[in-house]
């Protein structure tokens, strides 16, 4: 296979070998075996091109995937994509007793990861876009407290049958994600101003935030609670930012395509952090840490997500909030009494 950095002088070439390794489904083999070559190029794309080439290749993806007349998919669209994806990824991670799901366990996994970046990706556009910024926080505290509440009563009173299940909650890595957007985004504009007061405080609060829930973590594991219960009662409410699902990294990739305003930019970014999550080197170095859930297998395969960004018109599209929010808890609960249902008429 032809190295991608001989192409790095010339985007036009660059973007035509792109393309080619997509249609021709060689993607993956690009993405493993070229992997540096390609951020090389996208690189020089974006940072030589002023981001040109970059919407050129967005462009174009929305013409060989769907056709002349496709007008990109909005904010709304893109979720309800996730959503499928997450559904298919939860039913292989709490419906494996069921044989179809469980011959297509793997299939299943690696489609699923292409549901939480995408779910990323939205959130970014919609901090800058809503009109309260408080009102969507608030939005993510409530959801991720009634997940919490959810699998603590699922736990306590069905455990014996459904089996017991970890405080697993995407919510609480969305909630971080957004305080820490728009906090640096005002930290950003005091600076700019030179409102040095502001900054400072702006700076204690982000501080406050990204030290207090894990340091509370810390004291209520000294009171050596015993319950099962009261600990997932209280990491309904609580989470330590370092303990969030899919690692703190999960967070800072979200900050980062924040501030890339343009959807492609965010795709690349996107990218390059998909093979800093493939690389076995940096598996291997943070496989006892706290990010070692961002890397490795299965995980890498959510660069599965990236052309869905690439299609992403810049629309809101329907607005349905809650639907997204209620369905996260209640569909994990759906698939595993399935399941389990499925279990007793085997027996």
């Amino acid at each position: 296979m032809e190295n991608l950095s001989v192409y790095t002088k010339s985007k036009s070439n660059v973007i035509k070998l792109l393309f080619a390794k997509i249609i021709q489904n060689d993607f993956y083999s690009l993405i493993l075996h070229e992997r540096w070559s390609l951020v090389s190029s996208l690189s020089f794309l974006y940072v030589q091109e002023g981001g040109v080439a970059a919407k050129l290749l967005s462009d174009m993806s929305k013409h060989y995937f769907t056709g002349r007349n496709f007008q990109g998919l909005s904010s709304y669209q893109l979720k309800l994509v996730a959503l499928l994806f997450m559904s298919i990824d939860h039913l292989g991670a709490y419906g494996f007793s069921v044989p179809i799901f469980g011959k297509y366990y793997s299939t299943f996994r690696i489609l699923g990861r292409i549901a939480a970046p995408l779910f990323l990706f939205t959130l970014t556009e919609s901090i800058g876009k809503t009109s309260n910024q408080c009102k969507l926080l608030l939005r993510l505290y409530v959801a991720a407290i009634l997940t919490g509440l959810t699998t603590t009563f699922m736990n306590y009173f069905f455990s014996n049958s459904l089996g017991e299940y970890a405080q697993d909650n995407i919510f609480f890595t969305y909630f971080y994600t957004a305080i820490y957007c728009i906090l640096f985004e005002k930290i950003k504009y005091n600076v700019l101003n030179y409102r040095w007061r502001k900054t400072l405080l702006l700076s204690i609060v982000l501080l406050a935030i990204a030290v207090f829930p894990h340091f509370l973590s810390i004291a209520f594991l000294q009171l050596h609670v015993k319950s099962q219960f009261l600990q997932d009662f209280f990491y309904s409410f609580v989470c330590s930012p370092l303990k969030v699902q899919y690692t703190p990294l999960f967070c800072i990739m979200g900050v980062t395509m924040y501030f890339l305003k343009a959807p492609y930019a965010k795709a690349i970014v996107f990218i390059l952090f998909s093979m800093l999550s493939y690389d076995l080197r940096f598996s291997h170095y943070f496989q006892e840490s706290i990010f070692s859930d961002f890397f490795g297998y299965p995980q890498y395969w959510m660069a599965l997500a990236a052309p869905f960004m690439l299609l992403y018109n810049g629309s809101c599209g329907k607005n349905r909030k809650w639907l997204f929010y209620i369905y996260y808890p209640a569909h994990r609960y759906v698939i595993i009494v399935f399941s389990y249902l499925v279990m007793l008429f085997k027996r």
